[in-house]
């Protein structure tokens, strides 16, 4: 959860300049944030999955993301993307990715 937390506000720190970033955190909708927890399938790691997801925004109108890499072990253990509405590339590309529930 601690690794979540960290990608999430990393994300908003970059991100807070977007319109759906601070629609997101607007006091007013704060009772409102939406957020789903994927999972990678065994064959893709974090690191792929963000590379992937890199080498979109360049083309498409996919938001950034951040990898959080946990250190001192230097191990990727969390992606959060920026707020967001779905757009279709996003959802192209984690559609390979399961819903985590708990």
């Amino acid at each position: 959860m601690a690794q979540g937390a960290h990608a999430a506000t990393a994300i908003l720190a970059r991100t807070w300049d977007r319109v759906d970033t601070q629609s997101y955190i607007a006091p007013d909708n704060l009772a409102l944030m939406h957020k789903i927890v994927l999972q990678t399938p065994k064959n893709v790691s974090l690191a792929q999955l963000s590379e992937q997801l890199r080498d979109a925004e360049l083309q498409t109108d996919i938001p950034p993301h951040y990898l959080w890499i946990e250190e001192p072990e230097h191990i990727p253990t969390c992606l959060a993307i920026a707020p967001n509405s779905k757009p279709d590339a996003l959802v192209k590309i984690l559609k390979k990715c399961t819903l985590v529930r708990s």
